[in-house]
């Protein structure tokens, strides 16, 4: 079985350092079930059909990277967190557990991973999903010292494509914003066009 993520592992590297990402389009809600009843903002995922909510405090990462597999990258206002969407590939053949084996086995042999959760089977986005969570170290770019993580990972296939969510949040991991960064992954929902209004025939 071949997967192919894309390059997204590195990306949570990436997040932590500086340059400017454009999404496509946001706008506002008021989302009371998540954040309280303030402002959040709804964005538009790219041409991925999705948009998610953004709580406050969160803005488009300072670096992402420039390639056209990836379509959300966020960042925590303490850059201690990050959230990336990117599209993912598949054989036909493989099932969701095999897409995450894949997805954790890019994981280790990119950064330390200390311990991985368990498989959880779901639905995000009105879409088959599966969601795990992993424990790992990066290594510092400026020396020998490790920075430890926790990663939450999901695979949502809609049915026409894969998508990848990568979420990260340095340890040792505050639960609210755990709760946070779990509510955003809740919040995917696909993006509901209205039909075209049908053109009369030419005389």
């Amino acid at each position: 079985m071949v997967v192919d993520f894309c390059h997204g592992f590195p990306l949570v590297m990436k997040a932590l350092s500086p340059t400017v990402f454009l999404v496509v389009s946001l706008s506002l809600l008021t989302t009371g079930n998540l954040w309280g009843e303030i402002e959040a903002r709804r964005v538009l995922l790219g041409n991925s059909g999705l948009s998610m909510a953004l709580p406050p405090g969160w803005r488009n990462a300072e670096k992402a990277p420039d390639n056209q597999e990836t379509f959300g990258a966020f960042q925590s206002q303490d850059r201690s967190s990050s959230l990336f969407l990117s599209s993912a590939r598949a054989s036909a053949q493989a099932d969701m557990s095999q897409i995450m084996d894949s997805v954790v086995a890019n994981f280790e042999s990119a950064f330390i991973v200390n311990e991985v959760g368990e498989f959880k089977n779901g639905r995000l986005a009105d879409s088959l999903a599966i969601f795990t969570t992993l424990e790992a170290d990066l290594r510092s770019a400026n020396g020998p010292n490790r920075m430890a993580f926790r990663f939450y990972l999901a695979v949502i296939d809609t049915g026409t494509s894969l998508t990848l969510v990568q979420a990260s949040v340095q340890a040792p991991v505050n639960p609210a914003r755990e709760k946070e960064v779990m509510a955003m992954i809740r919040s995917l929902v696909k993006v509901v066009t209205s039909p075209e209004t049908p053109q009369p025939p030419p005389p």
